[in-house]
């Protein structure tokens, strides 16, 4: 048996995850601006029963990256995001790793057969206890973007060429998923490799020093320099529920046919994070596939659907009422 056994313990209170292209679709609704009559009475329908079910403290609808991916029309669809969130912020997914990181290391160091993740671990705060409270007011900061969005664009447009082009290479040289899922295991090490020029049979802990937090998370739990590098060789760095689910998701896409979109990235940062916690993540048609392909929804008890199964999500909202 590969140890650990990975729990989830879930929030009494069902929570729902919903992808950057619905708040966006979300927003032009209810700006009156025009969409597809189909797409329209959808997010109608989700826009307005989640508003409902969280003013009944009956769903959590929490924000996070979302909106980092929206650059034009931002303040309207953060207006929306407060809206159905209540103000509930969940943590930034590199939050999420860093976090299920040091506790896989610990569990490591300690050999424990069991790791139990909590959905709090998810949030900034108690989203129960805030969903609870009588306050009228919804307090939340945004901070803006750091660069312009010329430059975001153009940056993700040049990561985007990049990751098809590994892709086709990928595809071109017949790798399987397999194959594809241990080196996404060892692309830690391998980028480690590359910046201190060394094999990767041949790194010390000294080399993370300066570039990563790994290190940092490992010494503040043991003094055993020897055992460090074993952690990315061992089940429990590659049960950590976001890792797994992030190299799981991008060796699918990238071993397929289907062209790597723009999307892509934060959308497998978003799932990584995600969906263990949640009980709904809803998301598009072809993420859809992967993750249930994968079966990353039956291991962590989420129901992943995307926007047009909204009869399905109807079925699921009414049953929290």
């Amino acid at each position: 048996m590969q140890l650990p056994i990975v729990e989830v313990s879930k929030s009494s209170i069902p929570i729902i995850w919903l992808d950057t292209f619905i708040i966006i679709n979300m927003t032009q609704w209810k700006l009156g601006k025009s969409i597809e009559k189909i797409q329209k009475d959808r997010v109608a329908y989700l826009y307005n029963k989640i508003y409902e079910l969280t003013r009944k403290k009956k769903l959590i609808c929490p924000i996070a990256d979302q909106k980092e991916e929206i650059w034009i029309g931002r303040s309207d669809c953060l207006k929306t995001m407060l809206e159905l969130s209540l103000g509930i912020h969940s943590n930034y997914s590199m939050s999420v790793r860093d976090y299920q990181t040091r506790q896989f290391m610990e569990a490591f160091i300690y050999n424990k057969g069991r790791v139990e993740i909590n959905y709090k671990e998810f949030f900034i705060d108690d989203p129960e206890k805030q969903l609870s409270s009588n306050s009228k007011f919804i307090v939340s900061a945004d901070l803006g973007l750091l660069e312009k969005p010329e430059k975001l664009k153009k940056r993700n447009i040049d990561r985007l060429n990049k990751l098809e082009n590994l892709r086709q290479s990928i595809v071109k040289q017949n790798i399987s998923f397999e194959e594809q899922l241990e080196k996404e295991f060892m692309a830690e090490l391998a980028g480690i490799s590359i910046l201190s020029n060394k094999p990767i049979d041949k790194l010390t802990y000294q080399d993370f020093i300066g570039v990563n937090d790994y290190w940092i998370y490992w010494n503040n739990l043991s003094d055993s320099y020897s055992d460090f590098l074993s952690f990315f060789y061992s089940s429990y760095y590659r049960k950590t529920p976001v890792i797994n689910i992030d190299c799981q998701m991008s060796a699918k896409i990238l071993t397929g046919n289907d062209p790597f979109r723009s999307g892509h990235t934060m959308d497998i940062s978003h799932a990584s994070a995600a969906i263990p916690y949640v009980n709904i993540f809803i998301t598009d048609r072809y993420m859809k596939k992967i993750i249930c392909d994968l079966k990353i929804d039956d291991y962590y008890e989420t129901k992943v659907l995307h926007i047009g199964e909204i009869n399905q999500i109807e079925n699921i909202l009414i049953s929290y009422e």
